[in-house]
């Protein structure tokens, strides 16, 4: 979860709360008639439009949290030491928070390790790694989404391979794939120092760095059935994937802009841009693979969320500040907020759904 990069970037906005908006050609957008729950491939697009007549910020409308359970996972604290991790669900009108009896994942050394049997183990050395919940095997995981393997049976970890600090394979790293229905933990890859960014259906993405919070030094893909690597034309380590299209802030602590790359070929096109006095947070994708970024700070310190469906194009979402990955599921997009958890509509509409703060998403509603 990005907890230290958020706190680095909140307390530089803390100083900044009397610089403008960047916004790009971002403009605000009317609220759309509500729309019933949709698929990925059913969600219309939407489009800038201009903003309403008395220049007023969008906000969230309140609604009833929807008729399903939404796994959420809160950590102990903020930053790379976040464990113990407590899994479990927000459900019912009021969409309040109850804990999972089998959710707890804890620190292990350099691991996370479920405390669920049989016991699973995932990374556990980067403020970007996370748990997630997985509803085909009713387990919680100890690693991020991105890292599960589509049908939720499999997914991978990076782990040290321990030689001594006085040795030049020091850094070297282990690739683990794991079955979670009954623990199976086996080494698909040993080599350099790669960590586990996605698992896509084209193969497992990695990136070489020089620690586990530093930026990307190359991009390679993993061949998960016969172990084989393929280093990528680009270097940037991306924040999300989906179908051969990445995006990334460039990994550093401050972003000014979000990249579009296409994996294939490293082609790169720059989609956001901040000025001077102002910062992006990409969130992550929508249901339709749109980006949506938080612009900010307002002059009151706030941050404005944006969809961005062409370079320099967004649609203003509301006024809220959402700095953790969402989850799309048949219900739109979920968002864990600093101050509530939203569900974004087609149209854009964002309805605020639950109080629940202090985690994020886990996995998709069921």
């Amino acid at each position: 979860m990005r907890s230290v990069l958020a706190i680095v970037v909140l307390g530089v906005v803390a100083l900044s709360a009397c610089s403008s908006v960047p916004t790009d050609t971002a403009q605000a957008t009317n609220r759309p008639t509500p729309s019933p729950p949709s698929s990925l491939s059913q969600a219309p697009r939407p489009s800038p439009s201009n903003a309403n007549a008395s220049g007023a910020v969008e906000i969230a409308v309140t609604a009833s949290f929807p008729d399903c359970t939404l796994p959420y996972v809160k950590p102990a604290g903020l930053g790379s030491v976040s464990a113990p991790f407590t899994g479990g669900f927000v459900s019912g009108p009021q969409g309040l928070w109850t804990a999972d009896p089998a959710g707890r994942v804890n620190q292990v050394g350099s691991l996370l390790e479920t405390s669920a049997q049989p016991t699973l183990s995932g990374s556990g050395s980067s403020s970007f790694d996370s748990v997630s919940y997985d509803a085909a095997v009713k387990r919680w995981l100890p690693v991020a989404r991105a890292q599960v393997r589509g049908d939720g049976l499999a997914y991978v970890y990076a782990k040290p391979n321990n030689y001594p600090a006085s040795s030049a394979r020091y850094n070297e790293k282990r690739i683990h794939l794991v079955t979670p229905a009954d623990g199976t933990d086996r080494v698909i890859y040993s080599g350099q120092s790669l960590f586990v960014l996605a698992w896509e259906p084209e193969g497992i993405y990695l990136a070489a760095v020089g620690h586990s919070d530093g930026p990307a030094q190359a991009m390679w893909r993993l061949d998960p059935a016969t172990g084989s690597i393929t280093q990528l034309p680009s270097s940037a380590g991306f924040r999300a994937i989906r179908q051969g299209v990445a995006w990334t802030d460039n990994w550093v602590i401050v972003p000014r802009r979000l990249d579009r790359i296409d994996v294939a070929t490293g082609q790169t096109q720059t989609w956001v841009t901040a000025n001077e006095r102002g910062w992006i947070w990409f969130v992550g994708l929508d249901a339709n693979g749109d980006p949506l970024v938080d612009l900010g700070p307002a002059a009151d310190g706030s941050w404005r969320l944006f969809v961005y469906t062409a370079p320099g194009q967004g649609t203003l979402i509301a006024s809220v500040t959402v700095h953790q990955e969402p989850i799309s599921d048949r219900y739109g997009t979920w968002l864990a907020g600093e101050n509530a958890i939203y569900l974004l509509k087609p149209g854009p509409r964002l309805e605020k759904v639950s109080d629940v703060t202090g985690g994020t998403i886990a996995g998709p509603c069921i």
